[in-house]
Formats: structure tokens, sequence, C-alpha cells
């Protein structure tokens, strides 16, 4: 009478609600370890790119050393190098929107420039993995320059103390100290032959609204503001976005995850 019993018993078999605990426990413990490998990855690159950081913080100790100041906020480049007529612009290394040409401009790269003028510093910039270096034109208003690449393959970024915390749409019209912390473009005399590689600059508190609107302002840098008067680089992280994304009454702080090795003053979210 008992033997079925005793058979089923010697087989060690799993009922169907015994098979599906397993597969459930399976799955959750899955899913942590996809959590946590994904972490650790995101974390491997956040240390990746404050190594390249760390280099350019360093190439900026030594230009200061050798110049005995903080590089230039603006640069003067030869748009046709090599040739007798020579088209001369001036371009600002800000972490900003070039409202002209219409995209981000390649801050880091103008101080590349400026860095690789000084034996030192160059000597710095070259210990970098050629893996992080990258060639880039941003817009066509602006010259295409070299940049260093975070690990996520997203431009570094420069953010010098004449352009730093929050520029808004015409810095024209602009006033120093106001209430919106707006920073205002300083044109320097301009010699026969120069012109402005950029009129207007942009940068909001804010990132574009979501879902999009068509023509609303959105963030092109973090908003920060240098410490002791010292330019500062970072990464947007792993999202790629700054400053602060609004979405109805929700605001999300896009800068947590920006790598930073000198963190700067921050607007509130």
């Amino acid at each position: 009478m008992n033997q079925p019993t005793l058979c089923r018993a010697a087989r060690g078999g799993f009922t169907l609600i015994e098979l599906l605990v397993v597969i459930a426990i399976i799955g959750v413990l899955s899913a942590i370890a996809l959590v946590a490998g994904g972490k650790v990855f995101s974390s491997a690159k956040a240390s990746t790119t404050q190594d390249v950081l760390r280099v350019l913080d360093t190439a900026m100790e030594a230009f200061i050393s050798e110049k005995g100041a903080i590089p230039p906020a603006t640069v003067e480049l030869s748009l046709n190098p090599g040739q007798a007529a020579q088209q001369r612009r001036v371009f600002a290394a800000a972490d900003a929107y070039d409202a002209d040409g219409q995209g981000m401009m390649n801050s880091l790269g103008y101080f590349m420039a400026q860095a690789r003028e000084v034996p030192s510093a160059k000597r710095h910039l070259d210990g970098v993995p050629q893996k992080f270096l990258k060639r880039l034109r941003p817009t066509t208003s602006q010259p295409e320059l070299e940049t260093f690449v975070d690990a996520w393959d997203r431009p570094i970024r420069y953010v010098h103390p004449a352009f730093h915390g929050v520029i808004v749409q015409d810095t024209a019209n602009a006033t120093p100290g106001g209430p919106r912390d707006i920073t205002t473009l300083e044109v320097p005399s301009l010699r026969q032959g120069q012109q402005w590689g950029v009129q207007r600059l942009r940068r909001n508190s804010t990132y574009l609204l979501t879902p999009p609107v068509v023509g609303a302002l959105g963030a092109d840098g973090d908003g920060g503001r240098c410490q002791g008067g010292r330019p500062y680089f970072y990464s947007a992280g792993e999202d790629g976005k700054v400053g602060t994304e609004i979405d109805g009454t929700l605001r999300t702080n896009r800068n947590a995850d920006n790598v930073y090795t000198t963190v700067p003053s921050l607007p509130p979210v």
C-alpha cells in the first residue's frame, strides 16, 4: 500500500511548487548580482576617470608653477596655420554652450592648447594613455582640437573662474553679481586680423525638461564655482548629464554622479 510513496521518496524528485521556489530564488540572486556588478563596473569607470583628472590637475600645477598664474581665460588660435595670410580668432575657455554655433564648447581643448606650450605641463599630458585622447570639433564655429575623454568616452570638461557659476542666455545684457549669479563674457581688446570665435555663451542651472519641450533651455555645465580662484576639471559621469533636471514638480540633481578631484561649490538643487 505504501510502495508508491516509498518510490517517490527514493527518487528524490521535486514538486512543482519547490521548482518554482528555486527558480524564483535564482532570479532574485541573479538580479542582485547584476545590480552589484553594474555598480562595481560604474565605480571602476569613475576611478579610471579620476586618474585622468589627477593628471590634468598635475598639469595645471605645472603650468601655474612655470607661469606664476593660472591659464588665461581666452585662447588665441590661428584658423589656417602655415599660410601667409593668417586668420586668427580668440576663443573663450568656457564650459558652456556656444549659442551661435549651437553646441558645447571644447573647454578642455583650449586648456590643453595652452598647457602644451609649457614643457613641464606637456610632459604630464603626454603621460595619459592614448585611448583617452580624441580630437573634437563640437561646432562649426569652433576649431578642431584634441581633448581627453572619460571612461564613458565623453569629453572631460574644464571650468575657468572667469566663466564659472551659471551663465544665462544673453551675456551682453548680464549684470555681474546679480541675483541669478550671472557671469559676463569679458572681451579683451582685439588686434587687427583677430575676431571672436564665439559671440554668446549660455549655461543654465537646469537640464532639458522631461519630456522635451521645443525651445526649452538646458544645462550645459555643472554651474559650479571654482575654489580659491583655481580652475577645475570634471566628468559628467555615467548619465552624461549635468545641472538640475525638472519633470513637472520633480527636480533631479544630475550633478550627483559627476566625477571630480577638486569639488567646486555647486548650486542648490
